[in-house]
């Protein structure tokens, strides 16, 4: 039920969020349509993760285009986080 689609959103965050704090910042751009291919909609946190994760090594276009894709993505509202770390990259 919905319950368990809140919970593979968690452990998606949590592993986007994992691989950027080891620097393996194309595993973590790689989750993100993973998450969807399975259903999932990724929400604020998920794109704050997977923003971080390109800010760690620099990408920044990699961020930007990510801030995009979010902004484009159902809605989703950038907040203090995601532009911290998207100016930041």
């Amino acid at each position: 039920g919905e319950r368990s689609i809140q919970l593979d959103v968690l452990a998606y965050n949590a592993t986007i969020n994992a691989c950027g704090k080891a620097r393996h910042w194309e595993q973590a751009l790689a989750l993100l349509p993973e998450l969807k291919e399975r259903g999932l909609v990724a929400d604020v946190v998920t794109f704050n993760a997977v923003i971080a994760a390109c800010q760690k090594v620099g990408a920044w276009e990699r961020a930007l285009a990510i801030l995009d894709e979010m902004r484009q993505s159902g809605g989703l509202s950038p907040d203090t986080v995601t532009c911290t770390s998207a100016i930041s990259a």
